[in-house]
């Protein structure tokens, strides 16, 4: 009946948490990171990563992003801003002398990306075509993250994904939305190198 089926979920819900949250009070249980790449990719920002047991932990990555690119020929520039959020679930598989959070590490991410884009027409008397470019990817992450001293955190990842782009506004009836529309599907250019400070 309804009653057995609740108390099997509460008991459950109940034994996952005790095993998930059974984890040794000396180990490092929060680490928080900063994108070393955003000099490179004008994604500027970090994430934080909380290790609830010595297998599994849970991160919540968060990035700012502007850049301004043109044609090749200065007769079109385009300015994007926006930010993206990308949550994720790492398994360390370990040995008996490692675990969470240091080692290799696998598991899956979500990532949100908003978007606002302005094309600049120069030609056209500055003409500029305005619009939000919305990404939502579906990935797996593979990587390693290093802690030296108990403090300090190195943490290298590569995260292939499926992306599904919308494009908004006046661009979507732009000839220039295919350069976000053409992002659909499986994207493979996608690392993070990041350090930090384990507690």
């Amino acid at each position: 009946n309804c009653m057995k089926t609740f108390s099997c979920l509460i008991l459950s819900l109940s034994l996952t948490f005790c095993l998930l949250f059974s984890k040794p009070i000396w180990a490092q249980q929060h680490i928080v990171k900063l994108n070393l790449f955003g000099v490179v990719s004008n994604s500027y920002g970090g994430s934080y990563e909380f290790v609830p047991s010595d297998r599994l932990s849970i991160a919540l990555e968060a990035n700012y992003l502007s850049q301004k690119r043109d044609d090749g020929f200065n007769l079109e520039i385009t300015s994007e801003n926006g930010y993206n959020i990308a949550p994720q679930v790492r398994f360390y598989p370990g040995n008996a002398y490692e675990g969470a959070p240091k080692g290799l590490f696998f598991g899956v991410n979500f990532i949100y990306e908003n978007l606002n884009v302005e094309r600049n027409n120069i030609e056209l008397d500055s003409l500029i075509t305005s619009g939000t470019v919305t990404n939502l990817g579906y990935g797996l992450i593979v990587g390693s993250q290093w802690i030296f001293e108990d403090r300090f955190a190195i943490d290298l990842l590569y995260n292939p994904y499926y992306n599904n782009p919308t494009v908004d506004g006046d661009l979507a009836n732009q000839p220039a939305a295919v350069d976000y529309t053409d992002k659909k599907g499986f994207q493979f250019n996608r690392f993070l190198l990041s350090f930090g400070i384990a507690f």
